[in-house]
């Protein structure tokens, strides 16, 4: 008799029903979607978009800075959640997921890049990514339907950026964006 032993099978089980749990899954869809930020007079109620300039710290100083912030500012913070979602070193490129106390799933994306005489510069985003919590059933749908739905962030995305820009513990400021 051939076939998977019942040892086999049962070890790669854990695996399959993570796979299968929607919270696995959902975030990076309602992420890809973003349908919070389709309507640009509407979005900016809650998005925050800043521009750091780190005028002694190369990129890469500033990327793994970033990085250690983030359970700094967790610690700070325990309602919340923070997930690094998505570090790309060549880009100098870091996705942060922050789940708040009611389950909101907030993005902050920031790009690095060498500074125009020394140092580096940072775009930073921050945003909701719908009206609705991650524990609403099909929320991730509703989100997409209701894109238009006004909603106030309460400047929880400027707060965040300035978190873990002061959890750096890096000379870095804030410039006006062009953005």
């Amino acid at each position: 008799m051939t076939g998977i032993s019942s040892a086999t099978c049962c070890s790669k089980l854990p695996i399959i029903q993570a796979a299968l749990r929607p919270a696995v899954w959902l975030p990076g869809i309602r992420n890809l979607l973003r349908p919070a930020v389709w309507l640009p007079g509407i979005r900016n109620l809650h998005r925050h978009n800043e521009k750091w300039v780190c005028s002694d710290t190369v990129a890469e100083e500033c990327l793994a800075k970033l990085i250690d912030a983030v359970d700094t500012v967790q610690l700070l913070d325990p309602k919340s959640t923070y997930q690094v979602h998505k570090v790309d070193e060549e880009r100098y490129f870091v996705e942060i997921f922050n789940y708040t106390w009611a389950e909101w799933l907030d993005v902050v994306e920031i790009e690095f890049r060498p500074g125009r005489e020394s140092g580096s510069e940072a775009k930073c985003y921050s945003f909701s990514s719908g009206f609705l919590p991650t524990w609403v059933p099909f929320a991730f749908i509703f989100n997409c339907i209701f894109f238009f739905v006004p909603f106030y962030d309460n400047k929880f995305n400027s707060r965040r950026l300035t978190r873990l820009r002061e959890a750096m513990e890096l000379p870095c400021k804030v410039v006006p964006s062009n953005d």
